[in-house]
């Protein structure tokens, strides 16, 4: 049953080896991704200095699962934050990448 489970799963994640020390082995670990991936796609915003919302993933890069690639992101390395952002009633989750000082 898991065999045919795993077929299903994005391999490139599936496989992933231990979190990385630095920013700069999480950025090599992204060389490793499909050239047109969406994590890559992400990955790459956040590394221009640009935050993302579910929204904003969507509508640049077809993502409907924002939270799955960011959890992909950070089992690669990437030190990313989150704020939660309240408007109009609705709740939903904008990342960055975290600054270091």
């Amino acid at each position: 049953m898991l065999d045919g489970l795993i077929g299903m799963v994005s391999k490139p994640f599936f496989d992933m080896k231990p979190i990385e020390k630095t920013m700069d082995d999480a950025i090599k670990r992204l060389e490793e991704l499909r050239p047109q991936s969406q994590t890559k796609a992400i990955a790459n915003h956040l590394l221009n200095g640009n935050s993302i919302t579910p929204i904003d993933a969507l509508n640049k890069f077809g993502c409907f699962r924002l939270s799955a690639r960011i959890s992909d992101l950070r089992n690669a390395g990437f030190d990313i934050e989150t704020e939660m952002i309240y408007q109009d009633g609705k709740r939903f989750a904008n990342y960055y990448l975290k600054k270091n000082d």
